[in-house]
């Protein structure tokens, strides 16, 4: 069984605090939220880059840091192996000398130093660049040198900050299916940042969304988008969020919503909602069509394309329909429908993909 990380921090930023107890189990976490929110000085809180203005961070039975009995291990002394935004790599060191950096600076004997650093380049499939300086390196070869060098150490604990962010699009989806499978295959307790929900997605484990230093909501993405915390944990795994009311219901329980700038949606409820509510549509609920027409879809906004982005295999659409809704359509669908910005469309979806969460009570959510 893996160790347990446990984090209790709180440090005061120029523009907010970090203020966070959170558990961390299993193989895989990813730390997701938007820039300038607290994710990175997590992370160098952790490492002990930075030291927090109180709390404790342990993982397992080993304390890294406990304000109250002024205990504050050096970073040098966590054997925490940090994988940088930037990778971080000496320029001036060929990739076998970046990957032995942490080895030379521990003092070990030279063959363990060249046996070590042999077995992590063998593994990630560098070994033919161990002469190679980084400036002639690809960005995955950059990566995968950072990521030997960070467990050439053998590390109780894998920090990787953006790991990604460098890759392009069509590399990117690689590197973060073979990260996966190396992570899972190393066994190390590991904490991603990420700003990007596809990393979030791609690479499973616990997710913990970061909003101006606290948690706001921690557990699968599934769980994430079955039920969100908040209206900023709605929109920042992708999903279309509005804050609304309840006009009327009915005898048989549908109802009517009134969302931002008076749009009226319908939908089912089960329960009284007396107060705002968190109104919920996934993306790959919402049809596009040409046309109003009749039909089992009550749903149906009228607007114009904003925006058409790529997804993977699929297309986001973004339309102005007095809300802003964002549609989940195939390829072949858009093609279909000879989309381009600035088009009239009809955005449409059915009263059972309608989901609500009362605001009330649902306050910033803290890991136990």
């Amino acid at each position: 069984m893996l160790p347990i990380l446990k984090v209790s921090a709180r440090k005061k930023l120029r523009d907010f605090s970090i203020d966070v107890d959170i558990s961390i189990e299993g193989n895989i976490a990813v730390m997701l939220g938007p820039s300038g929110h607290g994710k990175t000085m997590m992370l160098n809180m952790i490492a002990g880059i930075t030291r927090p203005d109180e709390g404790k961070i342990s993982i397992g039975n080993t304390l890294f840091y406990d304000s109250g009995k002024g205990i504050s291990v050096g970073m040098e002394k966590r054997n925490i192996g940090f994988v940088f935004q930037d990778y971080a790599l000496f320029p001036h060191l060929s990739v076998f000398e970046n990957v032995a950096y942490g080895l030379r600076a521990r003092g070990l004997p030279v063959p363990e130093i060249q046996s070590r650093v042999m077995r992590e380049l063998e593994r990630l499939a560098i070994a033919s660049f161990l002469y190679e300086m980084p400036a002639r390196l690809s960005a995955g070869q950059r990566q995968r040198a950072a990521l030997a060098r960070a467990l050439v150490i053998d590390p109780c604990l894998l920090l990787m900050d953006e790991p990604l962010s460098a890759l392009d699009m069509q590399l990117r989806s690689r590197v973060r299916s073979e990260l996966k499978e190396l992570l899972h295959q190393l066994e190390i307790p590991t904490i991603i940042v990420t700003h990007d929900v596809l990393d979030a997605i791609g690479l499973g484990g616990t997710v913990m969304v970061l909003e101006h230093g606290h948690i706001a909501q921690q557990g699968t993405y599934e769980d994430l988008l079955a039920a969100p915390a908040s209206r900023f944990v709605a929109e920042f795994v992708e999903s279309n969020a509005y804050t609304g009311n309840v006009k009327s219901v009915d005898s048989h329980g549908d109802a009517t919503i009134v969302l931002e700038n008076g749009v009226e949606i319908t939908t089912i409820l089960e329960e009284e909602h007396s107060d705002t509510i968190l109104v919920v549509i996934h993306p790959w609920d919402v049809s596009l069509q040409k046309n109003s027409e009749e039909g089992s879809i009550r749903n149906i906004l009228k607007g114009k394309v904003l925006s058409i982005s790529p997804l993977r295999d699929r297309v986001r659409v973004t339309v102005d329909a007095g809300i802003r809704i964002t549609a989940e359509i195939t390829r072949p669908s858009l093609e279909k429908l000879k989309l381009k910005e600035g088009d009239e469309v009809y955005a449409g979806f059915k009263t059972i993909s309608v989901r609500i969460f009362p605001l009330e009570n649902r306050k910033r959510w803290r890991g136990s």
